[in-house]
């Protein structure tokens, strides 16, 4: 994982969230060490619809907060894919502190089990 945004960062992300909310069951959970928050909103109409997923992770030690988004659109089917986006970005905190953590569960995750800390 080189950084915040390249697909090894967001498998290891979406890893956390499935270990941690099963099915995205939970608005909010605790996993590996980390306090999780999700929210969703969408908007369907006839011609388009759309989807926000935006969720907020937090550490207190070190301290920081990383927001992901994930926001899809579609076109009058579900098949008619018409874009795909996902961001995440450091809103508190040292985004190397962000990083060295999801390094840490990506290795940990690759061994079965969450590291709680660095």
């Amino acid at each position: 994982m080189k950084s915040l945004s390249d697909a090894a960062f967001f498998r290891t992300f979406d890893a956390l969230v499935a270990a941690g909310n099963a099915g995205l069951k939970k608005r909010t959970w605790s996993y590996a060490g980390a306090d999780w928050r999700r929210d969703r909103y969408s908007v369907s109409v006839t011609d388009y619809s759309f989807v926000v997923e935006l969720f907020a992770v937090r550490l207190t030690r070190p301290k920081w907060t990383l927001l992901v988004a994930k926001e899809y659109w579609w076109g009058p089917t579900d098949r008619d894919i018409l874009r795909d986006i996902r961001w995440s970005r450091p809103t508190e905190g040292r985004r190397a502190d962000v990083l060295a953590w999801f390094r840490l569960q990506e290795r940990s995750l690759r061994g079965g089990e969450p590291a709680s800390r660095l």
